[in-house]
C-alpha cells in the first residue's frame, strides 16, 4: 500500500485540491450547520485551522519534573514520560537538578480519568485520548528539529523511544509545522494526521484507493534545552478534534520547559 507520505499527494492527483477536503476525513453525522470534520480540520491551503477564540479561556497548569544532567546516550535507552500529568521519574533520579515542564488544561475539562470530559454547556464529551510529556534519553541538538520535515517528525522527536505509543504515529502525515520563540527557548510545533492500518471494504472510510482516510490527529511540540529534548504529544480522535480543536491546539501551544534548576534537599 502507498506510504503515508504519498497518501495526500495521491488523493490530490485524483480529486484535486478542492475535492481533497471532502475525502481526507469522512463527514460525520451532524447538524446541517456543523459542517463536516474536514472543513473544521483544513483551510483551503491544506493547513490546520486555528480555532476561533471569543473570550479568554480559563485554564489550570499541569507540571512535572524530569531529571537534569546530560542524559544517557546508550543505544535503545527509553525516554522518560509523564502521561496525563503522572510522575515522570522516581524521586531522587538525576541528583539534585531537575527540569520542569508544564502545559495548560482548559478549566472546563475534567481530569484524565474521565477522558478530559468537557463539562461546559452540557457537552459532557471526551476532549482528548491522552497527553504525554517526555524527555529523550540522550543528548539532543536543535538542528534535529529543524530537519524534522525531512527525516520524519516522529523520528526526529524520538517517538519510537517512548515506552508506550501508537505505532501508527510513525507513519502519520505532516500537515503543518511552525516555530516560535518564548522566553528565549525555541519551540517547534507539528500537526500530524493519522490513518488506520486498514478499513472495512465497502465502508464509508474505504475510498477504494488502497488506503484509508485519516481518523485521528496528533499535536506535537518540542524544544531542546541544555542539550536535552523535551516534548508534548496531544492525541485525539476525529470526534474530539471536531468538538474541541481550538482547545486542543491551545494545550499543545502552552507547553513550556524551564531551564535546569536545583531542588532543595529535604
Amino acid at each position: 500500500s502507498p506510504s503515508s507520505s504519498t497518501r495526500r499527494s495521491a488523493l490530490k492527483r485524483i480529486v484535486g485540491e478542492a475535492g481533497l477536503a471532502s475525502l481526507i476525513l469522512p463527514a460525520l453525522t451532524a447538524n446541517a450547520d456543523d459542517g463536516d470534520l474536514t472543513s473544521q480540520l483544513f483551510n483551503a491551503d491544506g493547513s490546520l485551522k486555528e480555532g476561533q477564540v471569543l473570550e479568554e479561556a480559563k485554564s489550570r497548569t499541569v507540571a512535572t519534573t524530569f531529571p537534569g544532567g546530560s542524559g544517557d546516550s546508550t543505544p535503545g535507552k527509553k525516554a522518560l514520560v509523564s502521561v496525563d500529568g503522572a510522575a515522570a521519574a522516581p524521586a531522587g533520579e538525576g541528583g539534585s537538578a531537575a527540569v520542569k515542564v508544564s502545559y495548560e488544561l482548559p478549566e472546563k475539562w475534567g481530569d484524565a480519568s474521565t477522558g478530559y470530559l468537557d463539562k461546559s454547556e452540557g457537552v459532557n464529551a471526551k476532549s482528548a485520548e491522552r497527553i504525554t510529556t517526555f524527555q529523550l534519553a540522550g543528548p539532543a541538538e536543535v538542528k534535529t528539529l529543524d530537519k524534522a520535515s525531512t527525516i520524519g517528525v516522529a523520528k526526529a522527536l524520538g517517538i519510537q523511544t517512548l515506552p508506550e505509543y501508537n505505532p501508527s504515529i510513525l507513519k502519520a502525515d505532516l500537515i503543518s509545522g511552525r516555530r516560535s520563540n518564548r522566553d528565549g527557548i525555541t519551540y517547534y510545533e507539528y500537526d500530524l494526521a493519522v490513518a488506520p492500518a486498514s478499513c472495512a471494504s465497502g465502508s464509508k472510510e474505504d475510498l477504494g484507493l488502497g488506503f484509508c482516510p485519516y481518523d485521528s490527529i496528533v499535536l506535537l511540540s518540542a524544544a531542546v534545552v541544555d542539550g536535552r529534548m523535551y516534548g508534548i504529544m496531544v492525541e485525539c480522535d476525529r470526534d474530539e478534534w471536531k468538538k474541541g480543536n481550538a482547545d486542543l491546539k491551545r494545550v499543545r501551544s502552552s507547553f513550556r520547559v524551564d531551564a535546569e534548576l536545583e531542588l532543595l534537599n529535604k
